[in-house]
């Protein structure tokens, strides 16, 4: 795991990060989440941060933030009044981060997403966050494989200079799907049963994903077909409820399948 953060990390971030990572698996309460995000905030500095989850009742209605989710959120260092806002006027709802995010399932950088879509600067979401400052968010997530749980990880910058560099986007990809498995434990919705037992085949591909290895890399180290790794990989987030690699290696090191 170490050597596949250090592609774009030093060995200090990567260490770190390990490190924040193995302790949102000890944690169990909102508490140890305010911990674990306090922790993050001293090695890689953010002004505040978002964790929320959507559970999707009506996957008929598009778009899914139109179908009246149960929503639920935390945030860390940003004001009640922030808070209080988001939640009454039901900004989930025209969040235009949560959109873009639900849209592409990738990485959002909100900067980047505002130059390309001017109107969001007359969305009442996107005045909320200026009202108090904050100039930056960068946005990642997790889908169930049904996509009706979705959780995302935010954090929101007062600078407006701040792009989404390799090491942003290394570490938000990384910690957010041990971050929203946190969040979900304490929701009661984390402790998913696995839909089949993982093969011996699997557990070394799932092996080799935790080490951040690629498929090709990993038909290498087994001696088999890269299309059997992707074969196998795609069985491995099907029977751990997972739409991400990252987001499976949390799972099964979360749900003791293999060890951190």
């Amino acid at each position: 795991m170490l050597s596949g953060l250090m592609k774009n990390l030093s060995k200090k971030d990567a260490v770190q990060l390990m490190e924040i990572a193995y302790r949102t698996l000890k944690g169990t309460t909102e508490e140890d989440i305010k911990s674990v995000v306090t922790e993050f905030k001293k090695g890689f500095y953010f002004d505040s941060a978002f964790l929320c989850n959507l559970t999707v009742t009506n996957k008929n209605v598009k778009p899914i933030l139109h179908s009246d989710p149960i929503f639920s959120f935390k945030t860390f260092d940003l004001p009640n009044e922030f808070s209080s806002q988001y939640l009454q006027q039901r900004f989930i709802s025209i969040d235009p981060v949560a959109e873009a995010f639900l849209n592409t399932r990738e990485l959002v950088d909100y900067q980047e997403l505002v130059r390309k879509n001017p109107s969001i600067l007359k969305n009442p979401a996107h005045q909320l966050t200026i009202d108090f400052n904050l100039f930056n968010v960068f946005s990642y997530g997790t889908f169930s494989l049904n996509a009706k749980e979705i959780s995302g990880f935010s954090l929101y910058y007062k600078s407006r200079k701040l792009k989404a560099n390799p090491r942003i986007i290394t570490i938000l990809k990384f910690i957010t799907p041990f971050m929203t498995e946190l969040y979900e434990k304490t929701l009661g919705l984390s402790k998913r049963p696995l839909i089949s037992p993982i093969t011996r085949k699997e557990y070394e591909v799932l092996k080799w994903l935790k080490e951040g290895k690629t498929s090709w890399e990993i038909s290498m180290i087994l001696n088999i077909g890269e299309s059997t790794v992707n074969f196998h990989v795609t069985n491995i987030m099907r029977k751990l409820n997972a739409t991400k690699r990252t987001q499976a290696v949390a799972v099964a090191i979360q749900n003791k399948l293999i060890e951190f």
